[in-house]
């Protein structure tokens, strides 16, 4: 149990844990290994890393494609100076 465990915490990989025990499914390994809740902890905050990541990422691309079309609309002659003045109201609230 011991050397399994052992083996879990440094690679994670229960195929090749499994393998190495000699069993011939991973099921039995797992009746075997006790996953500690550290490893459960550590792919949760990667998981959750990773999916923070991506929403900062869409949102980051969002708003530079927002401020993008907002100063082409700017310099767009078919707007009144005041929604023009609007218009750039809203490029500097996001732009900060």
């Amino acid at each position: 149990h011991s050397h399994a465990t052992l083996m879990l915490n440094l690679t994670n990989d229960v195929y090749n844990v499994s393998k190495r025990l000699g069993h011939e499914n991973i099921v039995i390994t797992d009746t075997y290994l006790h996953v500690n809740a550290k490893i459960q902890r550590e792919m949760v905050e990667k998981l959750e890393f990773a999916i923070h990541q991506e929403e900062v990422n869409t949102y980051d691309v969002f708003i530079e494609g927002l401020k993008k079309t907002l100063l082409k609309q700017i310099t767009n002659e078919t707007y009144s100076s005041d929604q023009t003045e609007t218009l750039k109201d809203i490029y500097d609230f996001i732009n900060n």
